[in-house]
């Protein structure tokens, strides 16, 4: 009896000892199964067609170029300038490496170089057009933000570079009051 309950005892113990061991060899398999058929899994391009020369730990770039995993390391990419790619894309890697307020930076570059003269001056004319619907209190908020915000800058400045700017605002405010003056006797005739 005493045989038969130690013998009991010690195949238990075997036991509870094996299978933790069997279940992590079993699982391991299983993740090792799951990344196999992720990696089979085929990229597709812009085109619509799967390269077959795409490496499962690299990411693709619109024109086919191939550039290293950038997730949890800064890596500087010597050139980025590539036309094929549509940098407004958000899932372009390009500038995957950068932080939100270089990658915004980056495309207001890429959309200035991007317009014509006529493109800018009718997205000017466009922005003008919705400041004048705004209502009062929006228009005030806004000027108080910009004489704030030239303030700091002109803080900033050296003696040469505010006398410079001085000059060039009073140019502007002298333009603007001749235009308000001409456009008023205009309207009295």
């Amino acid at each position: 009896m005493r045989k038969c309950l130690t013998l009991l005892y010690f195949s238990s113990l075997l036991l509870s000892g094996l299978y933790p061991l069997c279940f992590a060899v079993s699982t391991s398999k299983g993740r090792k199964n799951v990344n196999a058929d992720l990696n089979s899994i085929p990229t597709e391009l812009d085109q619509g067609s799967a390269d077959p020369n795409i490496q499962s730990s690299a990411q693709t770039l619109h024109d086919g170029a191939i550039l290293p995993q950038t997730k949890g390391k800064k890596v500087n990419v010597p050139d980025l300038n590539f036309p094929a790619c549509d940098i407004h894309r958000p899932d372009c890697p390009h500038w995957s490496h950068l932080n939100k307020t270089e990658r915004k930076r980056n495309n207001q570059r890429y959309n200035r170089s991007l317009k014509t003269d006529a493109e800018k001056e009718e997205i000017r004319k466009r922005e003008r057009e919705y400041y004048r619907k705004l209502p009062q209190e929006k228009k005030k908020l806004i000027s108080k933000r910009k004489y704030h915000d030239e303030q700091k800058r002109f803080s900033k400045m050296t003696t040469e570079q505010q006398q410079k700017h001085l000059k060039h605002r009073s140019k502007i405010a002298i333009k603007s009051y001749r235009k308000k003056k001409a456009n008023d006797q205009a309207d009295q005739e």
